[in-house]
């Protein structure tokens, strides 16, 4: 007959962790995003940076395609001309037919622009930032890469919300303010180009607007 030598029991093996360490590192983690130290701090062990820069990655990776065009242009510092907006209102009101004013009061450092074409009663068009105004927009982001809010308003931006509603021709922009060059403008100046030829993007929510907006032309 033969025999059978009972053995003691095997431990499992996770990855030549214990579980107490397997614990240890799920605390640390929770802490991690708890508190969110730097992940270059000393009281954070190799294992759990890793760890936390692979939850971060994926993280990002799974709304990558929630993020807007040129995004990685539009966070970073571009450099450019800051122009007071009263000085851009007065180039304004050089233009034939139109006439710009700012509101007296600014809100939550934003200031309205109205205009006013052959003495009608002002309109409503959108807001400058107030005081000096940065030349670009810079938007910030959140924990997954995503945009979070506007930082700073970039004149160009404001003019282009002028010109997209029917208030001011590319002509006169570049006359009154010149041209964007440089890889700084090169969002900006795509941009106008799509308008230009009536190709906003490729997606639907643009298809159908210029859609409408040629059947509002007749």
């Amino acid at each position: 007959m033969r025999e059978f030598v009972s053995t003691p029991a095997r431990s499992i093996d996770f990855g030549e962790q214990s579980i107490d360490e397997m614990i240890a590192v799920e605390r640390e983690q929770l802490h991690l995003q708890q508190s969110k130290p730097s992940i270059y701090s000393s009281v954070v062990s190799k294992h759990a940076r890793d760890k936390w820069q692979e939850y971060q990655w994926m993280n990002r990776e799974r709304v990558r395609h929630f993020q807007v065009r040129d995004q990685g242009l539009v966070t970073i510092d571009r450099p450019g001309r800051a122009i007071h907006v009263q000085s851009i209102v007065k180039k304004l009101n050089t233009l034939p037919g139109r006439r710009f004013r700012l509101n007296d009061f600014s809100l939550m450092s934003y200031r309205g622009v109205a205009v006013s074409r052959g003495g009608a009663p002002l309109q409503y068009l959108c807001a400058f930032q107030d005081g000096v105004c940065p030349e670009w927009d810079k938007i910030s982001l959140d924990d997954h890469g995503l945009p979070k809010r506007v930082t700073q308003r970039g004149w160009r931006t404001t003019l282009m919300m002028i010109h997209d509603m029917g208030f001011l021709t590319e002509k006169e922009l570049y006359s009154l303010f010149g041209h964007p060059w440089g890889e700084g403008g090169s969002a900006w100046r795509r941009a106008m180009w799509e308008f230009r030829n009536h190709r906003l993007w490729d997606g639907q929510e643009n298809q159908e607007y210029w859609r409408m907006k040629v059947r509002e032309n007749f």
